[in-house]
């Protein structure tokens, strides 16, 4: 649950940061009496856009898939001790047939 919630957080983040970065490059070129309709500025914001797409899909999805194995890692360990437990009780219970069947050895040795 964390490490999704880790996930989302980092999705967001890069959301965030992306938007103050295109907030920045469109003041400087606000700044600077740059067209909002330049072809050369609209590639270098598209540009800024893919990148940051590209890093936060990749840390994102690494985040997810750590998440999934988490999830399989609890459900084998949960499995692993469900199975531990059940091979513990058929231990005791056949300690206990054991003890049983040497009980009735030595009573029938004894003559009872």
């Amino acid at each position: 649950m964390a490490a999704r919630t880790a996930a989302d957080q980092t999705d967001t983040q890069y959301r965030e940061q992306l938007d103050q970065t295109l907030g920045r490059i469109n003041a400087i070129r606000a700044a600077a009496g740059a067209d909002w309709r330049s072809p050369t500025g609209n590639a270098i914001l598209e540009e800024e856009r893919r990148q940051s797409d590209r890093r936060r899909l990749i840390d994102v999805g690494n985040q997810r898939a750590q998440a999934s194995m988490y999830d399989d890692n609890a459900e084998f360990y949960g499995w692993a001790a469900d199975n531990a437990q059940s091979m513990g009780m058929l231990n005791a219970f056949t300690a206990g047939i054991r003890g049983l069947s040497g009980l009735a050895s030595s009573a029938a040795g004894a003559g009872w």
